[in-house]
């Protein structure tokens, strides 16, 4: 699928914005939309796919004790807020 999108993404960017064309108005909107657009899809797949594959599916993380669930889900806070944490200081 990336394969594909990619280079059509770049082409509609090419025809939308014509080549050489970096500022404007339209160009800060588009990139707003569009990090938005994957910020959400992002997140969609983090909380629905793997989130539930990791937490809610596995029979293994089931039979765990409490302290190791809740070493998971540590773990997986832990994690979140490191991502936060490079998305603050990236800017």
């Amino acid at each position: 699928m990336f394969a594909v999108t990619t280079p059509v993404g770049i082409a509609i960017g090419l025809a939308v914005f014509g080549p050489g064309e970096s500022e404007g108005v339209k160009l800060v909107l588009l990139t707003g939309v569009m990090s938005a657009l994957s910020a959400g899809m992002l997140i969609y797949a983090t909380c629905v796919e793997m989130l539930a594959g990791d937490f809610v599916l596995d029979p293994h993380l089931w039979r765990s004790s409490v302290g190791r669930q809740a070493l998971a889900l540590c773990a997986l806070l832990a994690g979140v807020a490191a991502m936060g944490a490079v998305g603050i200081v990236g800017e």
